[in-house]
């Protein structure tokens, strides 16, 4: 009864692994709390995905919030995600640019509806996430980058 044992959680639902950054949504869910505990806007929306033109080139925090979001937000959001071994790794070899963030205008769990729908999903199965596999969420999304 003394011996040491280890129990197998899960390595989670999902993961994003573009270059080997090895991502996984506890990890991010974390890091989401994390980021926007430290803001004094109240956000409504967030989720980070891979963003680019063609293949993923970085990773972006969408907020949707109902304040102006400061810009060092962006250098916090790499920062935390560099903690996780394998992204700060792709980010020095220079396989994924500094995260960024993107600011939420309007209606941003209304947009993520749609587009899941509009991608094949049935209304009952669309689950908000804190990680999202899929890139392209700049044109989904009413707003703007923050410029650091």
């Amino acid at each position: 009864d003394r011996t040491p044992s280890i129990q197998f959680i899960s390595k989670g639902d999902s993961v994003s692994d573009y270059y080997g950054e090895k991502l996984y949504d506890q990890f991010v869910a974390n890091l989401i709390d994390s980021v926007i505990s430290g803001i004094s806007a109240n956000v409504s929306f967030s989720m980070l995905a891979p963003d680019g033109i063609g293949k993923p080139e970085q990773y972006t925090l969408y907020l949707e919030a109902d304040g102006q979001l400061d810009k060092g937000l962006c250098n916090h959001l790499d920062e935390k995600l560099c903690a996780n071994l394998h992204y700060a790794q792709c980010r020095r070899l220079g396989q994924l640019k500094k995260a960024r963030v993107f600011q939420i205008r309007q209606s941003a769990n209304q947009a993520y509806l749609l587009s899941s729908m509009n991608a094949g999903k049935r209304l009952g199965d669309i689950k908000p996430v804190k990680l999202s596999n899929s890139w392209g969420w700049s044109d989904t999304f009413r707003g703007n980058y923050l410029v650091s």
